[in-house]
């Protein structure tokens, strides 16, 4: 299945767009000579350029951004060329918002539930936040397959492994001088199905990366939301981004995207979703023979808006965060802790401010269930992600194929065919990454269980022509 689409980079930079013609036919020819010199150089040929250079001493189009104060600047200034860096920040006032004594980590459930453990690690959710690692990182750092070229010839990204650890490097090339930029990649982010996004850290503060990978690419690209042509180093990743990809994380005070990873808990993992561990753990190490499980929540046992609460925690969008992250515990009320928009009809809100519980609401399976909620469908302690079968079983537990009007024209061919019908992938609009003078856009599945016209059509066309999907 195709997870992106593209178009021609409209909406991004009205500067980008206003780029003459003649520019953009030289950039196309001067690319491959870039390219072709970065190669060069990376596999040992003699360089015929000055010795590189920091960024800093190119001092022109360079902006140090305080991330307390991100948005603004980096609206207004961004051109081609431009560099952000971060402002250099003070020393920690060790002003932490919680301990993490209370947390302690999935492998301190497996003494009694190793089955759960093993299988989980094999989830989007477990391995969405993570140390750089072979195994985490994609195998693209290679000479030939490392290189983000951009609309701005003389601007450009490599990706290199140097011993055993990772960095992103900017290049630019001006007045016959190389500057270079060089940040390691401390933690990857995202669980590679769609792609990763790699965060470093400067004095304890967390940032983005600007070059991402993405896999049905197969290619590094533009950090989503970034602008092609800008090395943009100065992204704060705040609270809100931790909570939704890590289990714990200790937030340090000022300024914003300050944190510790002491006793971090990377991913989303067990305690996420049943509470802290701690007291659990101490109680039955102290009593084995105690069967019935103590001091820890079992979302089975909610009522069906708290077992929502605690997905829509990060399934209905950023929001506003009402009190400090990490503060929220399985079987709290959501709206104590995060205002959520409300949803609108615009269709699936994107990976960063996924709305699927806001959809899933508005569909009548859910209004006519007094049960259904996010678990009907998805087994969070199991891998299941792309096994369409297994999802369209879950609809036959409460329809039947008899009861679809397609089925009932074109025969068992439909009845493999119910998501891609009701629940439609679609562009997402919220999150576009830009390669040159393309932007893709990734296909997230609404959650607004529907009747749609415009895709049961396509569905019918599909299967007349002797095409579809398992």
């Amino acid at each position: 299945m195709t997870v992106f689409v593209k178009q021609k980079r409209t909406e991004m930079n009205s500067s980008l767009r206003k780029e003459s013609l003649p520019r953009h036919i030289l950039s196309l020819l001067v690319r491959p000579i870039v390219a072709g010199l970065l190669l060069l150089n990376q596999v040992g040929c003699e360089k015929t350029v000055n010795p590189e250079l920091p960024i800093e001493a190119l001092r022109e189009n360079v902006f140090a951004i305080d991330p307390e104060n991100y948005s603004g600047p980096v609206k207004h200034l961004t051109k081609p060329g431009v560099i952000f860096v971060p402002a250099k920040q003070a020393s920690s006032s060790a002003l932490g918002v919680s301990s993490s004594a209370e947390f302690l980590g999935p492998e301190s459930c497996r003494d009694c539930h190793s089955a759960h453990v093993d299988s989980c690690s094999a989830t989007a959710h477990y391995r969405t936040f993570r140390l750089p690692t072979p195994d985490s990182l994609p195998d693209s750092f290679q000479p030939g397959k490392n290189v983000l070229l951009t609309s701005e010839s003389d601007l450009s990204f490599q990706m290199n492994k140097r011993g055993e650890e990772y960095f992103q490097d900017l290049m630019i090339q001006r007045r016959n001088q190389t500057y270079v930029h060089s940040r390691r990649i401390d933690y990857v982010t995202g669980s590679a199905k769609y792609g990763q996004t790699f965060l470093y850290v400067e004095n304890q503060c967390l940032y983005e990366l600007p070059v991402s990978y993405f896999t049905d690419l197969g290619e590094w690209i533009n950090s989503p939301g970034y602008v092609d042509g800008v090395a943009n180093f100065a992204r704060p990743i705040s609270s809100r981004c931790l909570e939704c990809h890590t289990t714990w994380f200790r937030q340090e005070g000022k300024p914003i995207n300050r944190f510790i990873d002491e006793g971090a808990v990377f991913g989303i993992t067990c305690e996420k979703c049943h509470g802290p561990g701690r007291e659990h753990v101490d109680y039955h190490r102290r009593n084995p023979a105690e069967t019935e499980p103590a001091h820890i929540i079992n979302p089975g046992d909610l009522s069906r808006d708290l077992a929502m609460d605690l997905c829509s925690l990060c399934h209905s969008g950023v929001g506003e965060a009402v009190q400090p992250a990490f503060s929220f515990r399985p079987g709290d009320k959501l709206a104590d802790f995060v205002k959520i928009p409300p949803d609108s009809e615009s269709g699936p809100g994107g990976v960063h401010s996924a709305n699927q519980q806001a959809r899933m609401a508005l569909s009548k399976c859910f209004q006519q269930s007094p049960d259904m909620q996010c678990t009907t469908c998805h087994n969070p302690h199991h891998q299941e992600r792309g096994n369409a079968k297994l999802f369209i079983e879950r609809c036959f537990q409460c329809h039947e194929a008899g009861d679809c009007r397609i089925v009932k024209e074109t025969g068992a061919a439909a009845e493999g065919r119910c998501i891609d019908c009701h629940m439609p992938s679609r562009a997402d609009s919220q999150m576009p990454m830009q390669k040159e003078n393309e932007t893709f856009r990734p296909m997230l599945r609404d959650h607004l269980i529907d009747v749609w016209d415009d895709k049961t059509s396509e569905v019918l066309k599909e299967i007349a022509s002797g095409g579809g999907k398992p």
